[in-house]
């Protein structure tokens, strides 16, 4: 899994770069949107500090709910590379304890 990381490491920090570039131009397009969302939230929730708990709490919870739904999905790819490499271990020892008999 490490090995993985290493070799497209260049990859993942150029889809987060591209990521992180594409959430500043959107909030800089829709910057007088997301203030007037923020003065409607504060003015909800009774002031600046609730306000930015309750959307901090809200975007921990997004993370939360992609991050439960994702993980199945690698979790699977991971079992499945786990599962073809058991195999290759069983015929491997299988191989060997031939080998073992014949001697």
């Amino acid at each position: 899994m490490r090995l993985g990381l290493r070799k497209h490491w260049k990859i993942w920090l150029s889809a987060f770069l591209c990521g992180l570039l594409i959430v500043v131009c959107l909030g800089y397009r829709y910057r007088g949107h997301v203030s007037a969302a923020f003065g409607w939230i504060s003015d909800e929730t009774g002031g600046i500090t609730m306000a930015v708990l309750v959307i901090l709490l809200t975007l921990v919870g997004l993370i939360y709910a992609v991050f439960c739904l994702i993980l199945p999905i690698l979790v699977y790819c991971g079992l499945r590379d786990l599962r073809r490499r058991t195999a290759e271990i069983e015929k491997t020892m299988q191989t060997f304890a031939g080998k073992l008999r014949g001697h």
